[in-house]
């Protein structure tokens, strides 16, 4: 039977193929090309999305697994797991690696060589790490302006055509009890006190002698029934929290000495507080009130601190671009808590007595007690024994019980400890 051409489909039409191969080559070209700039583009970048957190007070944020990211991004990490901290090693086109030093549980971290600071911190769960929108975002910027691509929202997209072998998981051991949330509250189980009375022994500090009442007040004594009736009140009301003091009685006990207790105390119990009471002095009889000093940093303070963290917790031992890099974010996390610590106590002091002794305010100092300490600190000069209204509040029980109480809340809120519910009722400490 004969088949008719004008009855074939354009297909089976042995001219029309040959017309068409052309087209059809094109195509077949253009579809290859495609698919070789798509793998080009899903080789040069890649796209991590976050995990949010919500903090306490109902704020989120995005965070991002570090096993993700050393996964899909070119970077190498490093882990320290007595040092509760690593190193992220970022690569750049140029094959340059720029890092970034982390602390678990902070937000403060060193990126290259410039110490920076997160609000939210670097936090853990089941042996993962997290890194906040933050802190990644303000590193990228600095650093990797043309790779980084934070143009979808909260998603990290890293654009390079350099590919290192990536790392293998990173972990950490994680605390008891540890979760992924926000700065965790500082707990009555990680957290001691350590309440230095000023002075003792053969040192007596401030003193005035009351002639007429053959009278002699010293600023030893008086430091140390504050610290006693301080101490007597937080193991009342904090339950849990161990409390520490430098000295019990009048023995004398050096400076540096007190620093030393302190720090063996922190090394061996884990985190504490130090919080030093003084009285103060002046050759007018005009000066008076109260003042909250902590450390003023400075390159011989750093160096005296850095001894002691090598000596108390073996940052030397380290590896040294980490133990270096721990160190200043260790020391700045002390002075930037410090400052916090300060703040809180004076506005406790201020709502409990401000309307009747004159508040001098927040100061920087180097005193020894601070300058060695290795661990948030504050000095607090409760008065001028050289001002006779001071003075009169100063041997008066119901100041001290005043300034016990108010001490205690600054602790409350800095701690985050809740307390027992008699708590702010005032202190009566005979």
């Amino acid at each position: 039977m004969k088949v008719c051409r004008n009855h074939l489909i354009p297909w089976q039409d042995k001219k029309y193929r040959m017309s068409k191969w052309p087209l059809i080559l094109f195509r077949l070209l253009a579809l290859a090309l495609l698919m070789t700039i798509g793998s080009q583009v899903y080789a040069d970048s890649s796209s991590i999305l976050p995990r949010f957190v919500t903090r306490e007070d109902g704020q989120r944020h995005p965070y991002y697994n570090l096993t993700t990211i050393s996964s899909k991004l070119p970077v190498q990490t490093k882990f320290f797991p007595e040092r509760q901290g690593g190193i992220v090693f970022f690569q750049s086109t140029n094959q340059k690696k720029i890092p970034l030093f982390y602390l678990l549980h902070s937000g403060r971290y060193k990126a290259n060589t410039l110490l920076l600071h997160s609000t939210w911190p670097v936090l853990h769960q089941k042996s993962e790490i997290y890194l906040p929108y933050e802190m990644l975002q303000e590193f990228s910027r600095r650093f990797f302006p043309n790779q980084a691509d934070w143009s979808s929202g909260y998603t990290l997209t890293w654009r390079t055509t350099n590919q290192i072998k990536p790392d293998q998981p990173v972990t950490a051991t994680p605390r008891k009890g540890s979760d992924l949330s926000s700065s965790p509250p500082h707990t009555t189980e990680s957290f001691i006190i350590i309440l230095d009375a000023g002075h003792g022994g053969k040192d007596p500090g401030a003193i005035f002698r009351n002639r007429r009442k053959n009278a002699l007040i010293q600023e030893k004594d008086i430091t140390l029934d504050y610290t006693q009736a301080l101490a007597l009140h937080l193991r009342k009301h904090f339950p849990g929290v161990k409390v520490f003091l430098t000295r019990n009685k009048d023995t004398f006990i050096d400076l540096h000495e007190r620093t030393q207790i302190a720090n063996q105390i922190a090394s061996k119990h884990g985190k504490a507080i130090f919080i030093s009471l003084h009285v103060n002095s002046s050759i007018s009889s005009r000066t008076n009130g109260l003042e909250i000093f902590f450390l003023s940093p400075n390159p011989s303070n750093e160096t005296i601190r850095f001894r002691k963290l090598d000596r108390y917790q073996n940052i030397g031992n380290s590896d040294q671009e980490m133990g270096t890099a721990e160190f200043y974010l260790l020391n700045a996390y002390i002075i930037s808590e410090s400052r916090k610590l300060a703040g809180m106590v004076a506005s406790g002091l201020r709502d409990e007595i401000g309307g009747s002794v004159k508040m001098r305010g927040i100061k920087q100092a180097d005193f020894i007690v601070l300058r060695g300490s290795l661990m948030p600190a504050v000095l607090v000069e409760l008065g001028f024994l050289s001002n006779s209204k001071d003075r009169n509040k100063l041997t008066s029980k119901r100041y001290r019980n005043q300034i016990v109480h108010a001490l205690g809340e600054a602790l409350l809120r800095y701690l985050k400890v809740p307390a027992k519910s008699d708590s702010r009722k005032k202190a009566d400490i005979s």
